[in-house]
């Protein structure tokens, strides 16, 4: 199934245009100020909260999805191996294997981004966002040693262009 390139150009418009209002908004929500019980001015610096709004904002999206994969599973009932996950080389992968390989992860990442919050905190979100692009580069650069990827030419371009 061949994607338009109309779709590609709104899905990376869309990700350029809501990953800088969401760097934006965050920072805005910790340059927030209120006063205390007991009078002293208080920032709103909580990054794990602007964390959690963000993943929980994230989950919403895990409704429509399943609600698509229950239809997917409903009009394929009549195949007996619809509904197996399977992995690269056709065998079945277990529900526990499946999660830990997208939970294992995304843990990293809730983590990481608790941390990348809490640098927000104190740095302007230009900086921030140029650092937290630079994950690319540095992971690009780590894939070879520790990993012993080989990457190609536009591997490196693309680096470069980040």
């Amino acid at each position: 199934m061949a994607v338009s390139r109309s779709v590609i150009v709104a899905a990376v418009a869309g990700l350029v245009c809501f990953g800088a209002l969401n760097t934006l908004t965050t920072k805005i929500q910790f340059t927030l100020v209120s006063t205390g019980s007991a009078g002293e001015i208080k920032h709103f610096e909580k990054p794990w909260f602007a964390t959690f709004a963000m993943f929980a904002g994230m989950a919403f999206v895990l409704l429509p999805y399943h609600f698509s994969e229950s239809r997917k599973k409903q009009a394929m009932a009549s195949d007996s191996t619809a509904h197996l996950l399977a992995s690269g080389n056709g065998e079945a992968v277990s529900e526990f294997t499946a999660f830990l390989y997208v939970g294992i992860p995304a843990s990293f990442d809730l983590v990481a981004s608790g941390l990348m919050f809490g640098g927000l905190i104190y740095i302007s979100a230009s900086i921030w966002q140029m650092l937290r692009g630079s994950e690319i580069v540095f992971a690009a650069i780590i894939s070879v040693p520790g990993l012993g990827a080989k990457l190609h030419c536009y591997h490196w371009i693309v680096s470069f262009c980040v």
